[in-house]
């Protein structure tokens, strides 16, 4: 249905960056969701209707909105989960090297078992780190490259890939 007159001045009675808000169900600009008429602060909107619409569409309209909301919060509940766990991993990667350092002649004849000390008390860890770690153990006991730990940028990467497994992101 065409916007009309009625609808247009409603419309001006606000700032012309409040008017005609897009909201996007994904990060490109083709995939609009919803558009809202007037997007006011504190993240409420304002649809203005004149003309009559079908409770049906009104529901839909409110599930659009929550649908949005929900994804909007799980993603920024994502992000602050994984920035929380990624803050731990220099500790863990300090305590890997503090092993090293202070276990030198065990390191040398068998790292599997310094990295089995690790597994072993981290019962509290996420299952991500624990896994990581069995990981190393297996490739110790392979004889595969796992020289990753001995930088804190590639260790950790391999612990954010981890991580992301973990969340599913």
């Amino acid at each position: 249905m065409p916007i009309g007159k009625w609808h247009n001045k409603m419309e001006s009675l606000f700032d012309e960056n409040m008017r005609e808000v897009k909201f996007y169900c994904s990060t490109t600009d083709t995939n609009v969701c919803r558009r809202a008429d007037i997007l006011l602060n504190n993240r409420r909107t304002c649809e203005v209707q004149h003309s009559y619409i079908a409770e049906k569409e009104i529901i839909k309209r409110f599930n659009d909105w929550d649908n949005s909301i929900t994804k909007e919060i799980r993603i920024e509940l994502l992000n602050a989960i994984e920035e929380y766990y990624k803050s731990y991993h220099i500790d863990i990667y300090n305590y890997l090297i503090n092993l090293q350092e202070t276990n030198v002649k065990l390191w040398e004849e068998s790292p599997s078992k310094i990295i089995d000390k690790i597994i072993k008390e981290s019962n509290n860890y996420p299952t991500y780190i624990i896994d990581f770690f069995k990981d190393i153990n297996t490739k110790i006991e392979e004889d595969d490259d796992y020289s990753y730990i001995n930088n804190f940028e590639t260790f950790n990467k391999k612990l954010n890939i981890n991580l992301k497994k973990y969340f599913d992101i």
